[in-house]
């Protein structure tokens, strides 16, 4: 898998797939110290130790996808023109399911397969 973790949404998905009930509290703070974050990051750290999760910037995951290299991309919905006018096959999937509960990551944005 490929995704951009420098961007600044891709936090979100992962949070609300590990339990976290609101983004923003109450007192308009945002609170990056609670269990589920803390999960979502240790299972993203975790994916990349085993080397199934590559960070990488727009323009490396375009062509990495592109190039065989990585078979799904997490953000990656404003590539679909793209893929179409190069005739790159994909499809469009759900968000892999994680957690202990099997809940799926919140889908702020496309993630698609490459087509075999």
């Amino acid at each position: 898998m490929n995704w951009n973790a420098y961007s600044a949404y891709w936090l979100a998905a992962f949070q609300l797939g590990f339990g976290k009930q609101n983004l923003v509290e109450e007192d308009g703070s945002i609170r990056i110290d609670d269990a589920a974050t803390r999960a979502a990051l240790a299972y993203l750290l975790d994916l990349q130790d085993r080397e199934l999760l590559v960070v990488s910037e727009r323009e490396a995951m375009i062509s990495l996808f592109a190039s065989e290299r990585v078979a799904m991309i997490l953000t990656g919905s404003y590539s679909i023109p793209l893929f179409e006018e190069l005739g790159i096959p994909f499809d469009v999937v759900p968000y892999p399911r994680v957690g202990t509960d099997g809940r799926s990551l919140a889908p702020f944005l496309a993630s698609f397969l490459r087509r075999q």
